[in-house]
């Protein structure tokens, strides 16, 4: 069975019209960008210097990491229940 995505869920509770395709599509790169990044960070792996647009967000993570987690079981593991 394929399950949904959480982004397919709440496409149609969604309205990104008013919004211009640039932005749109420059959010997304910052999103998935930020996020591998942060993915990165949790198993350990090496991270290149960050450019100055995302710093905030990953060293936000950073932050929130050290201070809200003890251990990391799963990283981008993705769990289903039938």
């Amino acid at each position: 069975m394929k399950y949904p995505r959480t982004t397919q869920v709440l496409r149609p509770h969604s309205d990104w019209s008013m919004i211009p395709e640039e932005v749109l599509k420059a959010a997304a790169f910052r999103g998935e960008y930020v996020h591998n990044v942060c993915a990165a960070i949790a198993r350990g792996l090496f991270v290149p210097k960050i450019p100055p647009e995302y710093t905030g967000y990953v060293e936000s993570y950073r932050k929130w990491l050290s201070e809200a987690v003890e251990q990391i079981i799963f990283v981008e593991q993705e769990f289903f229940c039938d």
